[in-house]
């Protein structure tokens, strides 16, 4: 079912490893893949996890449901993000239209290859969809293999009314603390969207 706006989602109305209205992805078809777990969450008591494969790259998806965006509305995009501090991780955040890899070719709306951290950090994105309609949010655990773990939690959806340039040099753009709300602004994006 299509879901609409403001949307939240924290994984904790899932029996692990249930994952609900979202859909996943295995695309290295190794055992691993995105699943709600008890390990490593934001809010109690779970969270989206994915564990390394000791001898092949992650290759892993996971997508919100459909959200209904409007046409020039600016939507924030929110989640948490951890692994732990002993080796880096990679993931991404993309949009399109299906909630598949192949789907997923409207834009790169986040991206970290050097994630390195035993607590939760924020992700966020603004844009403005320039059409109404379906769209689906995918994040992507693209690590190397043999790393650590990816745990995602607290995924939210909101209209934002007004986004303000706080900074004063452009090179300060991608800093969060120079948006109100703090948010880093993604731009030539058609739309935002996260989960279930």
């Amino acid at each position: 079912a299509v879901q609409s706006v403001p949307y939240a989602e924290n994984f904790d109305g899932y029996t692990p490893p249930a994952s609900g209205c979202l859909t996943v992805t295995n695309n290295n078809g190794d055992p691993n893949q995105w699943a709600s777990s008890t390990a490593y969450w934001r809010s109690s008591p779970n969270s989206m996890f994915i564990t390394k494969n000791a001898s092949l790259a992650m290759d892993d998806w996971f997508y919100t449901p459909g959200l209904a965006l409007s046409a020039g509305t600016t939507y924030l995009v929110s989640f948490w993000y951890r692994t732990s501090a002993s080796a880096f991780e990679k993931m991404e955040v993309k949009w399109g239209t299906s909630p598949a890899s192949s789907g997923m070719t409207l834009g790169q709306l986040w991206n970290n290859a050097g994630i390195k951290t035993s607590t939760y950090l924020q992700g966020t994105a603004v844009d403005t969809p320039s059409s109404a309609s379906t769209y689906y949010v995918g994040w992507h655990g693209y690590s190397d293999l043999n790393r650590q773990f990816l745990s995602v939690d607290d995924v939210a959806v909101t209209e934002v009314t007004s986004v303000t340039w706080n900074g004063s040099v452009s090179a300060d753009w991608n800093d969060p603390s120079n948006w109100t709300p703090a948010v880093v602004p993604m731009v030539n994006l058609d739309v935002i969207v996260p989960s279930c």
